[in-house]
């Protein structure tokens, strides 16, 4: 599979997951949609909408038609909001103005009444024929998972992955979830563009031996940083994997090693330092932030975290709507299986390049990703210590890591086996797509 067809398969299941997901079911889709809305209008940051939140969550029209996602950093919603202005003006009819009503049995029975919203029953056509500046929308933020899978892909080839090189792309590309999340308004595309990126920048660093070329990918990777921590404050805990990308490097002196991290840096405090210097409302922003995440005590119980890693794996691979439409039992196990067998080969493989001094950026490259992987699970339980969120999503900054050290370890073994396993992978993962989008389509339509 090339990288373009990889690309086209993505593509074409986010068009059909954008379709077939009627509009606002998606995790919080009311709320970026408004934001998205008055980044075009204003030109800037917006405002607290000062709506208390009241009782149950999905009781509280007020609350969830309001932009409650206001406090995030503006350049996760820029990519959409700067598409949402150029359809405003060509054709603003097609976007809508309101979010419909609740739908009072969703917080009865949201199992079994899957949409949190009353649609028209207009059918599939009609209801994008009437509002198709928002599918376009969702088609817009699609396109930023191209970023995330063009990452994988071209790390892949630095980790010299050969024929197998497809396979990390590959399953970010007909991972459900991710699919699912990508084709839907929010700012979680752009963080996950900006972190792919981010790893990428990171390994190739580490195959560069011309100094001035090093120091020119370092201050890419510092303004990519940068942008980074202006999409979504998670991007915080995968931006570390920057900064040891610099350290490890084999340079002649510490002072060196000084610059160099300054070369990173600069760029990123820079924007950083703009934004929040800038905009009152990006500082009150991050006020209400540093508020949101202080630890809950429920959250110091073991009755608080049981449910945790169950529903932290199924909101990784397949679990839609507002996390109510679920795939039959078994199906996400065996994925999990499937990706734990890739890790244990590629660890197992890992430590035998100990041996092999030609293997030194290699092996520096597979601890980078190793460690993103584990920033980005720090980041989920850290924050999950002030709100009960596991959603797997938020795991999805670290999609280039979690691909490549599920495959690495597969592209080192005999032709044969490698070629079986490959391909039982990719199968298994085209299935579930299959599975998700029937799923979809018997829930919703």
């Amino acid at each position: 599979m090339g990288k373009i067809r990889v690309i086209i398969v993505y593509m074409s299941l986010a068009i059909a997951y954008a379709i077939l997901v009627p509009p606002w079911e998606t995790p919080d889709e009311p709320a970026h949609y408004r934001y998205v809305a008055d980044l075009a209008r204003r030109k800037r940051p917006p405002e607290n909408p000062k709506i208390i939140r009241k009782g149950k969550f999905c009781e509280d029209y007020n609350f969830i038609s309001s932009n409650y996602e206001w406090y995030h950093p503006a350049i996760g919603y820029f990519p959409i909001s700067g598409l949402y202005a150029l359809i405003a003006w060509l054709a603003p009819h097609r976007l809508p103005a309101e979010i419909p009503p609740l739908n009072p049995l969703f917080c009865v029975s949201p199992f079994e009444h899957l949409n949190m919203f009353v649609h028209p029953a207009l059918g599939l056509i009609n209801t994008w024929k009437n509002m198709w500046g928002f599918l376009i929308l969702r088609w817009g933020a699609a396109l930023m998972g191209i970023l995330v899978i063009w990452a994988a892909l071209e790390t892949a080839c630095l980790l010299d992955m050969k024929e197998s090189s497809f396979l990390p792309g590959s399953l970010i590309s007909l991972l459900p979830q991710f699919i699912f999340i990508s084709s839907s308004i929010r700012n979680d595309t752009t963080t996950n563009a900006l972190a792919a990126l981010l790893f990428l920048f990171s390994a190739r660093l580490q195959y560069i031996a011309e100094p001035q070329a090093a120091r020119r990918q370092i201050f890419i990777l510092g303004i990519t940083a940068g942008l980074g921590l202006l999409s979504k404050l998670a991007f915080l805990y995968v931006f570390p994997v920057a900064i040891l990308a610099v350290w490890i490097l084999p340079v002649p002196s510490s002072e060196e090693r000084i610059r160099n991290t300054i070369r990173l840096t600069l760029p990123s405090l820079m924007f950083v330092g703009l934004y929040y210097g800038l905009y009152p409302e990006a500082r009150a922003a991050l006020h209400h932030t540093a508020l949101e995440l202080r630890i809950h005590p429920r959250a110091l119980t073991w009755d608080y975290w049981r449910p945790v890693p169950a529903m932290l794996i199924e909101l990784f691979f397949a679990r839609f709507g507002w996390a109510n439409v679920a795939l039959p039992q078994g199906w996400i196990p065996t994925a999990l299986g499937l990706w734990a067998i890739g890790a244990a080969l590629t660890l197992g493989q890992a430590l035998t390049l100990r041996r092999k001094p030609e293997s030194a950026p290699l092996r520096r490259v597979l601890i980078l990703l190793a460690l993103g992987e584990v920033l980005a699970w720090i980041g989920v339980l850290r924050y999950n210590l002030s709100q009960f969120q596991p959603q797997g999503r938020f795991l999805f900054p670290a999609l280039v890591p979690w691909a490549i050290l599920g495959t690495w370890g597969l592209s080192r073994l005999p032709r044969t086996h490698r070629r079986i396993l490959s391909i039982t992978w990719i199968a298994y993962m085209g299935l579930l797509n299959a599975i998700s989008l029937l799923t979809l389509t018997a829930a919703y339509h």
